[in-house]
């Protein structure tokens, strides 16, 4: 990656600060055509992704570093929005990445319809929560569906995705 990171801090009331560092780079601006591709070591795919999240800087974040890496990204706000995506998308969806704790529709409520919709699609939650209170919104059944923690950074999440879908 860039050497960069992210730090996430959400107080529920007041809102989300995100934290964003980059290293400085010396030289002219354009330079980096000639570079080096800086996500070379990641793992790049060319499959198509639904993320379904409702904050959108975590939404916009997760969609352009997919992107970057070759996947094809389609992104909903909410579980309304992800099961339309479901049944009207007329290619594949080969992931369905959920946000666990979201309004309206709890991610577990719209994975177990998404995954009806997409049975071919790899499921995989995201969550600013720890896997034990992430437990207590998942339903009977769902043990297996893998959990990414927030903050998390491309590569991570790259990593997971490729290794998701190449035990397919």
């Amino acid at each position: 990656g860039s050497d960069g990171h992210i730090l996430v801090n959400s107080v529920e009331g007041s809102g989300t600060q995100f934290y964003i560092y980059l290293p400085r780079v010396d030289g002219r601006v354009g330079a980096a055509a000639d570079a080096p591709d800086d996500s070379a070591g990641m793992q790049r795919g060319n499959e198509t992704i639904l993320v379904v999240e409702d904050d959108a800087h975590v939404r916009k974040f997760v969609e352009a570093g997919l992107t970057s890496l070759g996947y094809r990204v389609l992104t909903a706000s909410g579980g309304a929005g992800g099961l339309d995506m479901c049944r009207n998308e007329p290619g594949e969806i080969d992931v369905i990445l959920s946000d666990v704790i979201m309004p309206e529709i709890s991610g577990p409520k719209f994975m177990a319809s998404a995954v009806k919709l997409r049975p071919d699609a790899v499921p995989i939650y995201m969550s600013a929560y720890t896997r034990d209170e992430v437990l207590r919104f998942r339903r009977p059944g769902e043990i297996g569906i893998p959990l990414i923690s927030k903050p998390f950074t491309l590569e991570a999440l790259s990593a997971m995705i490729r290794e998701r879908l190449d035990d397919r």
